[in-house]
């Protein structure tokens, strides 16, 4: 199995993503996000998927500008996730020098959704673990207070 590397601010969600992930898992720990760009013991990283992507007020460089200095050369690929909170300045010369590829996602599709609810459907992912709270439709307004309070949750599902 491939090295997979976590980059995840709360320890919780780290923990939970080695227990559910069937790849070996190198922990990043602490709080600072992908910063493996300065341990030259990490090895170059075929795939990044950057499901932070921009917080505003974090000292570290970005998680995409962290991503172009570990990916891969030449076959690398990172895939952009997360939400930019605002504008930011990259340094793109990885981008040309190491000929990699960024492309952008929202959501999945349709085949993948089918792919994932069979996956939970027959036990192959365990859907239990990777749910940490459960709210109801009018306690909405906690549940996105929960998702947000990284250190407490994983997934936050409201039920209607």
């Amino acid at each position: 199995m491939g090295y997979v590397g976590i980059s995840e601010y709360s320890a919780r969600r780290r923990l939970d993503t080695k227990r559910v992930g069937r790849a070996r898992a190198a922990e990043i720990a602490g709080t600072v996000p992908f910063m493996l760009s300065t341990d030259i013991t990490t090895p170059a990283v075929d795939i990044i998927y950057d499901c932070v992507g921009y917080i505003q007020d974090r000292p570290e460089p970005p998680v995409l500008q962290q991503a172009m200095n570990i990916v891969r050369a030449a076959s690398g690929r990172i895939v952009v996730h997360g939400v930019f909170e605002a504008p930011l300045t990259l340094d793109l010369s990885f981008l040309v020098g190491k000929q990699i590829q960024i492309i952008g996602s929202f959501g999945a599709t349709p085949e993948e959704t089918m792919k994932g609810i069979e996956l939970m459907r027959t036990k192959k992912v365990d859907r239990d673990k990777i749910i940490s709270h459960e709210f109801p439709l009018d306690e909405a307004k906690e549940a996105f207070d929960m998702q947000v309070g990284v250190k407490n949750s994983v997934k936050v599902l409201i039920n209607p």
